[in-house]
């Protein structure tokens, strides 16, 4: 039997249109999916109901574990420096580099607890007040993608190997 990967928990799906075309594209779980996966992404979520944006970035993270750039924490919960510098390079990867994306990105998640800590942690990180406001927002979006890819580290502590495979014995959701 094959190895099932993180990143096979997700699926792209499509809305439907009211006309029933086709419509936008989403990343969700598939059904079966390990319990401990959705409580990891629902706690990425911060509260927020589902958000297309947080979901992609989600199966972003599980996809860099299934290939080897990013690594689940130890027991102890502790990402260490390697585990910490290729936390930097993904994130510096994920990060919209459009203004208009950016902007677009602000415009949705601007009220949000996650924005609201991402801006906060892009303060304590040193953002300095009258930064350019992409350049600003930037650094808030980068942060937030911080936040979802440490809480789904963290998420996936005790689930999957050091080698980035999945421990069998986790119960799934239908």
């Amino acid at each position: 039997m094959a190895e099932t990967k993180l990143g096979d928990w997700f699926e792209t799906r499509h809305r439907q249109e009211k006309d029933g075309s086709k419509g936008e594209a989403f990343v969700t779980l598939k059904d079966g999916h390990p319990k401990w996966l959705q409580e990891a992404i629902r706690e990425a979520h911060r509260g927020l109901l589902p958000d297309d944006w947080i979901y992609g970035e989600c199966a972003a993270v599980c996809e860099a574990v299934d290939a080897g750039d990013l690594a689940a924490p130890d027991e102890s919960g502790d990402l260490d420096g390697d585990c910490l510098d290729a936390l930097d390079s993904f994130v510096e990867g994920r990060v919209d580099i459009y203004t208009k994306e950016i902007f677009a990105w602000a415009h949705r998640m601007c009220l949000t607890d996650l924005f609201a800590e991402a801006e906060e942690r892009a303060r304590d990180g040193g953002l300095e007040e009258g930064v350019d406001t992409a350049k600003r927002l930037s650094a808030i979006q980068a942060c937030a993608i911080y936040i979802v890819a440490e809480t789904m580290l963290q998420g996936l502590r005790g689930h999957v190997s050091a080698e980035g495979t999945l421990i069998a014995s986790d119960p799934l959701v239908n």
